[in-house]
């Protein structure tokens, strides 16, 4: 008998462990903060000639994001929102992919390095032009306009003589409570 209570306490003891809740008054209350950070309101503005196709929110990840430019100097922005309507959270993982990129034109074939030393993207604070990076504070029931600069840099290490489509840049955000 002695083995079957001890294994019925540490049934107990795990059952205790697992819960995350506190018992009052016939209900379990939560002592976990609200973590309820999500991405919306996208847009997107070009300067140049730029093709750009509507990119894609998906829960904390921003996808779909692709763009053809045609000239150096033309640049794609797009504009997104980090809305908190939980407690404060600071970003403790952002995910950034490496864009793929492709040239077409007459008999044009460049290598994926070349055309990416043409290209610059920054993730910046719409107010303030601030990077977007790990530890970044978002407090409870605001929300930061948070912009993706694409540029094809106006100075070219080897001039591309063709439209050049960026694609497979996506952004992921994990957060954690403070």
């Amino acid at each position: 008998m002695k083995k079957v209570y001890g294994l019925l306490l540490v049934i107990a003891v795990v059952a205790a462990v697992v819960i995350s809740g506190a018992f009052k008054g016939g209900q379990v209350t939560n002592n976990e903060k609200s973590l309820n950070v999500v991405l919306s309101n996208q847009d997107y503005a070009t300067l140049g000639n730029v093709e750009m196709e509507s990119p894609v929110i998906k829960g904390n990840k921003l996808t779909n994001i692709k763009a053809t430019f045609n000239a150096p100097g033309d640049e794609a922005i797009i504009y997104f929102d980090i809305v908190n309507k939980g407690d404060d959270v600071i970003i403790n993982k952002l995910t950034i992919d490496d864009p793929l990129f492709s040239a077409e034109g007459d008999n044009m074939e460049y290598e994926a390095t070349k055309l990416a030393s043409n290209f610059t993207y920054q993730l910046v604070y719409d107010s303030n032009g601030y990077q977007v990076q790990g530890g970044n504070l978002i407090e409870r029931g605001t929300y930061k306009r948070v912009k993706l600069i694409l540029k094809y840099n106006e100075e070219v290490s080897e001039p591309i003589y063709s439209k050049v489509t960026v694609t497979g840049l996506n952004i992921e955000f994990s957060y954690e409570n403070v």
